[in-house]
């Protein structure tokens, strides 16, 4: 709560969003939490108060999810270096070999090809002895379904429980040591042992003491103790049990012989007097009935041996993929080397990392394939070997890899568009955490600089015979947002003075694409007689401040302007006493620039007791919820698309004076996320005139019988991409084309095969195809007069 808090502080509409908090929880008539000014924190009977109305809050957790942990959880670098096993096998000159030491031989087949397991003589009959010894003794009991950990502690008959698999998840260590002391016979059991989150190993008695259970009279009196090791310590532990104990050992899903035996083998005397008993869940019991029709120690252990091949089978896949990207990483490491320029070195390190993660569409976009994994390893073999420099290399190195995995695993088929997701999974059990502050491109400030043009203008006093200012699109130029930038949109008579456009020095800087100057001061020139503003000026805060006492002309004013970003903000732009010179006449800015300076400089919130929103929208060309009847029918009729935009050619029916060509949906979108610093305009004014048609469209998707909503763009002849709104089905598309271009449609029913229309004597060639958003573009290709 208190992190929460820490962010509500620092959002500029907080107390709007706080108020969705209380609206959602119901509290509207409680004047104690009513208002964020009336919360103290501090005080610790209203502290309890705002907890318990803000628990199960949904818009108090969303807002908490978004602004602490998603901003911080999600952060991850755009690429990654990859090591695996096989840099560590790699092959080393003589007298430097690599030696390691595992405790079971099951994966063998999976180890790099470089080395190769060598056991010991004295230790081949291992594997057989330890499944004598498990055989000696026969105990089973099925647990009921959906089991809790308390109820099968209530079960156990055993004083020792081995964690195999994982069944206790639900509880932490010292909560199943306390349980199972608790309901245990205070006559048979003393204490329990078990181990911390600290990996050590401790005692816990009946009166709440815990200690170390080295230094416990509790470690030579084990069988006067419950004894607890979960999942993670049923390897690598060696308690000394009583000689003829027996311990529950629990079955959970795809247990492997490496794991099964490392936990039974805690009981050192297994076969010479110490037992188990296996606890298998519902879900382990019905995968043993499928092998066996006797549930004895025979059948588990068949079971078991089952889930090993499986694991070795699926663990191919990783050893080709992690064989070959070792191979392709050591031929661009031996090149650089041998000595690379600075220019081949930034190319080949593309080529050495891998992408940090997969994206949605890799991972859930993709055809479904099933196919053999031999075909599918090919496959990412060839892929790999376009990025290496000495491909001969390479495929001599690689090919052994691909040949043992045909030799074991020709059979075993799986879906390809998978590969990625399986091999994350793996990566991620061992993955290392490293914060790194990745911070913009240092760059150098433009010196503060007047425009001679604005001297000329405020001192001289006249507004004749000066050279045009600069219009918008130079403010726009080589920043980010110039490609969406549409100039035809914006009236002629908002200018900017090069004081203004010239933010960041480009001859001194490498990337000045993201700095825009924010809009404070503005210059308002009308006639002569002050009927109408003839155009305004943007104007840097040092411009102000140079020529502050210089404004005399009465046809030429200073003005102070806000953004609005909080509602009800003021914004300053139309108030006399902050205008320079004071006195009549005051010129006002006409609704039609304001709008226009408002989605300049950002501005997210509108005067409801005016006219701003819908000018707002007639500028933008939008026609947002809440509609009237008749747009309603414009809408049903295509007149207005899925996004709620207005295209050019209903605006005369649709009465809307906007003058953009395309939806600049996507350049305010970017543009407002800079200009507000990425605060969020969610819920904001301008949030929900832009994302007005956004349930439509997810409507859309939901019930499109192409499992996906289709939004067509149309190419015309010019070049520009008209959107033309959405097409629920193929039969839908075809009607949207038939009603654009005319003519003969029939034959467009293949996606991708390009199909001829001739309307107005001209000739178009029309191809459907889909691009990696999802959308469906209608390619309108002139071909002849």
């Amino acid at each position: 709560m208190n992190e929460c808090f820490t962010y509500l502080y620092k959002s500029p509409i907080k107390e709007q969003e706080y108020l969705g908090w209380v609206t959602n929880a119901g509290q509207n008539n409680q004047p104690s939490v009513a208002s964020l000014d009336g919360i103290n924190l501090l005080d610790q009977v209203q502290r309890r108060q705002v907890f318990n109305f803000l628990t199960k809050n949904t818009f108090a957790i969303n807002f908490w999810l978004s602004n602490a942990v998603f901003r911080t959880e999600s952060k991850q670098f755009e690429k990654k270096m990859v090591s695996s096993g096989w840099d560590l096998a790699k092959l080393k000159p003589p007298g430097h070999s690599t030696i390691g030491f595992s405790g079971t031989n099951d994966t063998q087949l999976l180890l790099p090809t470089s080395i190769k397991q060598n056991d010991l003589h004295q230790l081949l009959s291992t594997n057989a002895e330890n499944v004598y010894n498990l055989l000696q003794h026969e105990g089973y009991i099925k647990l009921p379904p959906n089991v809790r950990a308390t109820e099968l502690l209530d079960n156990i008959q055993e004083k020792i429980l081995l964690d195999v698999g994982a069944l206790m998840l639900e509880l932490d260590n010292a909560s199943v040591a306390e349980y199972w002391l608790r309901i245990s016979n205070s006559d048979q059991v003393l204490a329990a042992v078990y181990f911390d989150k600290y990996d050590q190993a401790v005692v816990r008695s009946r009166s709440g003491i815990i200690e170390s259970l080295s230094t416990s009279p509790y470690l030579k009196q084990l069988d006067k103790c419950v004894i607890y090791l979960d999942d993670a310590h049923c390897r690598g532990i060696d308690l000394k049990f009583p000689p003829n104990a027996t311990a529950a050992v629990t079955l959970g899903k795809g247990i492997t012989k490496d794991k099964f035996v490392q936990g039974c083998m805690r009981m050192r005397g297994l076969g010479h007097g110490q037992n188990v008993t296996f606890y298998a869940s519902n879900e382990v019991h019905h995968q043993i009935s499928t092998m066996s029709d006797e549930f004895t120690t025979k059948a588990v252990i068949l079971w078991v041996y089952s889930n090993t091949i499986k694991s070795i089978k699926d663990g191919f896949m990783q050893f080709a993929m992690q064989g070959i990207g070792y191979h392709r990483r050591r031929d661009l490491w031996e090149k650089i080397s041998d000595g690379a320029s600075l220019t081949d070195l930034a190319s080949w390190s593309e080529k050495y990392t891998e992408p940090s993660a997969p994206t949605l569409q890799q991972l859930y976009g993709q055809e479904r394939v099933n196919e053999k994994v031999p075909i599918i390893i090919q496959k990412q073999f060839y892929r790999q070997a376009e990025s290496v420099l000495d491909r001969n290399t390479f495929e001599k190195l690689s090919h052994p890899v691909v040949d043992h995995c045909v030799t074991y695993v020709s059979d075993m088929s799986r879906f390809a568009h998978l590969l990625d997701e399986e091999q994350e999974r793996e990566l991620d059990q061992d993955e290392e955490e490293e914060q790194k502050t990745v911070r913009p491109n240092a760059v150098t400030p433009h010196d503060p600089e007047v425009d001679p043009r604005l001297i000329t203008l405020v001192v001289g006093g006249t507004t004749t015979g000066i050279p045009a200012f600069d219009t918008l699109s130079v403010d726009m130029k080589d920043t980010l947002f110039e490609k969406k930038f549409e100039s035809r949109g914006w009236s002629p008579k908002i200018m900017c003075s090069s004081g203004f456009t010239r933010v960041v020095d480009k001859t001194k800087s490498k990337n000045s694409s993201g700095y825009l100057r924010p809009i404070r001061y503005v210059v308002k020139v009308c006639d002569n007689d002050c009927d109408e503003i003839k155009y305004l000026v943007l104007i840097s805060a040092h411009e102000a401040n140079h020529l502050l006492f210089h404004f005399k002309n009465k046809n030429i004013q200073l003005q102070m302007f806000l953004p609005r970003i909080r509602p009800k903000q003021r914004i300053l732009i139309n108030e006399p006493c902050l205008n320079r010179p004071h006195g009549d006449p005051y010129l006002k800015i006409s609704s039609e620039l304001l709008v226009q300076l408002f989605m300049l400089s950002g501005t997210l919130y509108y005067d409801k007791d005016s006219d701003e929103r819908e000018k707002v929208c007639d500028f933008l060309g939008y026609c947002p919820k809440p509609r009237t009847p008749e747009q309603e029918e414009a809408f049903e009729k295509r007149l207005i698309n899925s996004s709620g935009f207005i295209p050019v050619r209903s605006r005369g029916l649709l009465n809307s004076g906007c003058k953009f060509k395309k939806d600049p949906s996507p350049f305010f979108i970017e543009h407002h996320a800079a200009r507000t610093r990425n605060l969020g305009y969610s819920d904001s004014d301008l949030d929900k005139i832009l994302m007005s048609g956004q349930s439509e469209v997810d409507g859309a998707k939901n019930n499109d019988e192409t499992n996906g909503g289709l939004f067509v763009c149309i190419d015309d002849e010019d070049g520009d991409t008209v959107p033309f709104g959405p097409a629920y089905s193929f039969e839908g598309l075809k009607v949207m084309v038939q009603e654009v271009f005319g003519g003969e449609i029939e034959k467009f029913k293949v996606p991708g095969k390009p199909v001829t229309i001739i309307k107005n004597e001209r000739t178009f060639q029309i191809v459907l195809t889909r691009n990696k958003q999802e959308l469906v573009r209608v390619e309108v290709i002139k071909i002849a007069e």
